[in-house]
């Protein structure tokens, strides 16, 4: 469900750059929010309705809360560092380039292999690799083929079509291995 979300949230990168000119800069990112809102919300109704009668529910052991929440504070410091550092993604010029791509690249590549390597959450390595090379690959189709937008567009919304279709093949892999435990249980009373 996670890859989803993740994937929605990088397509806003290919979407925003498109609506940057014409709604300007607040717009361009508060208009999100509430699509924002209805992509979430059905994905935590189908979590809590569907995938968890299926999966059961899920204790963490007291090793694997601690690397969660090193991995939140190591993301806070890392966030902090880079802003101290001038990586600030959020002042980005009307017009990015070589600069703000490995700006981008090198936070990403961090903040996605921090959880990968604590989690040991192997996905999120590639995640981090595909997000970090999607703005190199947009200055690349921009100078060489003159690309619009950068080709940010382009590069995001081919990144962000394979993060929603990892998950969505694995919600259906889940789906179709678990049966409903509910209805499991009740097959069974009879």
């Amino acid at each position: 469900m996670w890859d989803i979300l993740v994937g929605y949230l990088v397509l806003v990168f290919a979407i925003r750059s498109i609506l940057r000119s014409p709604m300007g800069e607040l717009w361009s990112t508060a208009i999100f929010f509430p699509i924002g809102i209805v992509v979430w919300l059905p994905l935590m109704l189908v979590r809590k309705y569907i995938v968890a009668p299926r999966a059961d529910i899920v204790i963490l052991s007291r090793a694997r809360r601690k690397r969660i929440s090193w991995t939140f504070f190591l993301i806070f410091v890392l966030q902090f560092v880079a802003r101290i550092a001038g990586f600030d993604l959020l002042d980005l010029t009307e017009d990015p380039s070589w600069e703000t791509a490995y700006k981008f690249g090198i936070m990403i590549i961090a903040l996605f292999s921090t959880p990968a390597l604590l989690l040991k959450f192997r996905r999120l390595y590639i995640y981090g690799i595909l997000i970090a090379g999607s703005p190199l690959v947009g200055e690349l189709m921009y100078e060489q083929f003159e690309t619009v937008h950068h080709g940010y567009p382009i590069v995001f919304g081919i990144t962000a079509t394979i993060l929603i279709l990892t998950g969505l093949i694995l919600f259906m892999q889940v789906m179709r291995g678990a049966p409903d435990s509910a209805n499991e249980a009740s097959s069974q009373d009879v």
